[in-house]
């Protein structure tokens, strides 16, 4: 018997081992020295390699194509930055947060595929969301897949398309475009919400004033590759001091479903809600993290996971050193949080001076699924007011700065909040779908403003109509695409300048070229694109990037 060791073999399919018999004449060192038939080896899995596009709170489909594929077959998404398998003992049921199904489902987790055979399976109506980048891990073994450790199998990866959350200033009664920044995927049909920042993007929330703001009919004024804009938005004076901006890539939107909302900006906005007798905010740099022998600080990154038990959350919050009353006796609460809702219990931090720092460590208790650190929450518990410069926050020792610049109080109401968030992780630049058509004429009518084209069938098509018939070999179809060219921005069109030109920032596909922002995504007049230098400067943060 010979022991060939592991191999790790990149695709699925039928081997022949064949042998070669060494100091026999042979070096063993060319295809014509193996000879001899040893047997066959049946790779069976799903095949390595492939890609899933989804977009933010959107319900997508994950389908696989492979071989000996089964019903006994499970999934399982983990974030681009781990390795499938490398979770051990973790359960399951630990998903990411993010992470949704929807209502309409009568599955527990990922749980059993929902249609396949041995050449495709598909898991259907998932959402992100959340933009970014995700692995796809596979294991066969049914209900025994029940830890990570079971999840050895990357099968594919999902870019997931729509906004990284923003910050933006506003002021009341002042009108100011609302800007969108992202991985990509934007269009001229998606919507925006602004909301309170009490209630999660995914939830309707009760009506407000602020539903006038943006009806949800409102198409962006302008798209670029990685942003996409609403201009002239004006809110009322009785809009909260901390209100979100929920952005939906479906054109239904918001009304169709609920969970459609993905955050997008945090905005604070100035002169609102019941400011009493906090006064203004002036705009200043932040200061410099101390990494002076005596600061006691180390730079290094937060963990990209908290797993359950005790965290070590230290804090040093520091108040305008330039405004008279800018301290506070607090409490000042500080949670460390993945998303709204799902954060680390708080650290008090009380006596806050004028112009001073006060520090706070306690080892908090998390007994959930691991929890991926990304943004601060703070909330004011006293009508004592405080105008708070900067926050430090260390998890386990490793220390990160947010810049906050704000005044904090309690309010009869209830507590002021808001959110700060960390800088978004590196995502992979995710462009938008682009489909690459050449001329058909078989749809049997087409609704206006599309036109029949051709496109190669997916794999998924080409194995489900492997099943239903066999001999049948074309590798097309025909569907109603978009008529890009003809002057008006419709469906997944991000502008339409009528022309087919490329290299005029609104590209043969009806697509934003890089470094261009194009006007006109409403669809009532051909888009106008302009250099993104060149059409001025908004307040955002980050910024808008450059030509």
């Amino acid at each position: 018997m010979f022991r060939l060791g592991t191999l790790a073999l990149p695709t699925v399919a039928e081997f022949i081992v064949c042998y070669c018999i060494g100091n026999a004449g042979r070096d063993c060192d060319i295809t014509d020295d193996y000879e001899f038939w040893t047997g066959r080896l049946h790779v069976r899995g799903p095949n390595s390699g492939q890609k899933v596009e989804a977009l933010a709170g959107t319900a997508f489909d994950i389908a696989l194509i492979g071989l000996g594929l089964q019903d006994t077959d499970r999934i399982r998404l983990i974030e681009v930055a781990q390795d499938c398998g490398a979770g051990g003992d973790i359960s399951v049921n630990d998903t990411l947060s993010y992470l949704r199904i929807p209502e309409a489902s009568s599955k527990e987790g990922l749980g059993v595929r929902d249609e396949g055979d041995s050449s495709y399976e598909v898991w259907k109506g998932l959402v992100i969301a959340q933009a970014g980048e995700l692995k796809v891990c596979w294991c066969d073994k049914g209900d025994d897949c029940n830890r990570d450790a079971d999840f050895q199998v990357e099968a594919a990866r999902i870019s997931v398309g729509g906004p990284l959350i923003s910050s933006q200033t506003v002021y009341i009664d002042q009108p100011f475009d609302l800007v969108v920044q992202g991985t990509g995927g934007f269009k001229a049909a998606d919507r925006i919400r602004i909301q309170d920042a009490t209630v999660p993007c995914h939830q309707r929330p009760p009506p407000t004033d602020l539903d006038e703001v943006l009806p949800m009919t409102a198409a962006p004024c302008a798209i670029s590759a990685t942003s996409v804009r609403w201009c002239g938005v004006t809110l009322p004076a009785s809009t909260p001091w901390d209100v979100v901006a929920c952005w939906s890539g479906t054109l239904e939107g918001f009304p169709g479903s609920n969970h459609s909302g993905v955050l997008a900006v945090q905005l604070t906005v100035i002169n609102g809600g019941t400011p009493g007798e906090v006064g203004p905010i002036w705009n200043r740099p932040s200061a410099t993290l101390d990494l002076s022998p005596g600061g006691n600080y180390s730079l290094g990154d937060w963990p990209s996971y908290l797993n359950a038990g005790g965290i070590l959350v230290s804090v040093r919050m520091v108040s305008r050193a330039d405004v008279a009353g800018s301290g506070s006796s607090g409490p000042i609460n500080v949670q460390v949080c993945e998303m709204p809702g799902r954060c680390l219990p708080a650290v008090e931090v009380r006596e806050l001076p004028d112009g001073g720092a006060a520090q706070e460590e306690e080892v908090v208790s998390w007994g959930e699924s691991p929890l991926f650190p990304r943004m601060l929450f703070l909330s004011a518990w006293n009508p004592d007011p405080s105008l708070i410069d900067y926050v430090d926050v260390a998890v386990e020792g490793n220390w990160r700065r947010f810049p906050l610049n704000r005044w904090m109080l309690w309010q009869e109401d209830g507590a002021s909040t808001v959110w700060e968030v960390l800088t978004p992780p590196p995502y992979p630049q995710a462009p938008p779908s682009m489909w690459a058509y050449t001329e058909g004429d078989r749809c049997g009518g087409c609704p206006l403003g599309t036109i029949c084209r051709e496109r190669e069938l997916t794999p998924l098509e080409l194995a489900k109509q492997a099943l239903s018939n066999p001999d049948l070999t074309t590798t097309l179809t025909w569907d109603c695409a978009w008529a890009c060219g003809d002057g008006f921005v419709v469906g997944e069109e991000q502008c339409d300048d009528g022309g087919l030109s490329n290299f005029d920032g609104c590209d043969s596909n009806c697509q934003v070229e890089p470094g261009f922002e194009c006007y006109g995504a409403s669809g009532a007049s051909p888009s106008v694109c302009r250099p993104l230098g060149c059409i001025g400067t908004v307040d955002v943060d980050p910024p808008l990037d450059a030509c």
